[in-house]
């Protein structure tokens, strides 16, 4: 859904195709085209002639601009002569078609993008390591955090002040990037445990990830999810852990804060989801929740 609630976008994949709809509110009308730079709404052009059809990552790669004008998507195919693009289309919702290619914007899988809430800047995080910064307004690269993690980046969220971003990665760490100093200022070095423990320490194979990150609207708190199931709150002012969930689901796939700031919702790749009463349990400190045994009430 757009900002303004006027449309309403869907992304698919179909044989040698990767569709998307665009439902108009107001008008009741659809709009399909085959995603590619510089294509227009009703027609298909592709930029490959290649067996290998591009794989555009629909069911969460996405990114709508403050003002509902810009759908940002990650471009990740291969061409014939072999090489991969990475890169992001802009597709004026409006107008109808695709407007700007970001080419080539990140040397490997393109895992998240988001849109600054100021309308000026489309962060995007990649497998290869680094976040960048587009400008929107000029349609450049406005700034590159090499290496700011050791490992994939899975997940960035953007501040409501548009102030600072906040990313997290299968390094097990979240980190804090100052968007108009492009600094980081705070790491939370291992912020979720390995569900095997410290080994990931040693032994880099031991596949682990904080693959979801979320803000408060009030700037304050911090929400990550990881593979190992658990959901943990940190508290961005003082920078300490404030509580931790365990066991929610076998494994995380998305947390988020309602714009209020009072749940926060989890969901699982298993699909359930649950709503975590955040006001309940700010104040209650650490809670181990297993199955359906729970020593807090109202915490779901």
């Amino acid at each position: 859904m757009t900002p303004d609630d006027k449309f309403i976008i869907v992304g698919f994949s179909a044989y040698k195709s990767q569709i998307l709809k665009v439902y108009d509110r107001y008008s009741a009308e659809i709009y399909e085209f085959d995603v590619c730079p510089n294509s227009d709404i009703n027609k298909s052009l592709p930029i490959h002639q290649s067996s290998k059809s591009p794989s555009i990552l629909f069911s969460s790669v996405m990114a709508i601009t403050a003002d509902s004008r810009y759908l940002i998507l990650p471009y990740n195919a291969t061409g014939e002569n072999g090489m991969d693009e990475k890169s992001l289309i802009m597709i004026d919702i409006k107008e109808r078609k695709a407007v700007h290619k970001f080419s080539n914007a990140h040397g490997d899988l393109i895992n998240c993008i988001v849109a600054t809430p100021d309308n000026k800047y489309i962060v995007s995080a990649s497998k290869d390591k680094s976040i960048k910064l587009f400008d929107i307004g000029t349609k450049k690269q406005a700034y590159h955090f090499q290496e700011a993690h050791s490992g994939d980046i899975s997940s960035v969220t953007v501040a409501s002040n548009s102030k600072f971003i906040v990313s997290a990665s299968n390094d097990l760490s979240l980190k804090i990037f100052d968007l108009e100093t492009k600094t980081q200022t705070y790491e939370f070095l291992f912020a979720h445990e390995s569900k095997y423990g410290n080994l990931k320490k040693i032994n880099p194979f031991i596949i682990a990830s904080i693959v979801s990150v979320s803000v408060t609207s009030d700037c304050r708190f911090a929400a990550s999810g990881s593979t190992d199931g658990s959901v943990k709150v940190f508290d961005l002012k003082t920078k300490q852990l404030v509580y931790s969930l365990q066991n929610l689901h076998d494994s995380i796939h998305k947390v988020a804060f309602a714009p209020n700031g009072k749940y926060l919702v989890t969901r699982g790749t298993d699909g359930s989801m649950k709503l975590i009463n955040v006001e309940t349990i700010m104040h209650d400190g650490f809670i181990n929740y297993n199955g359906k045994h729970c020593d807090r009430e109202n915490l779901f």
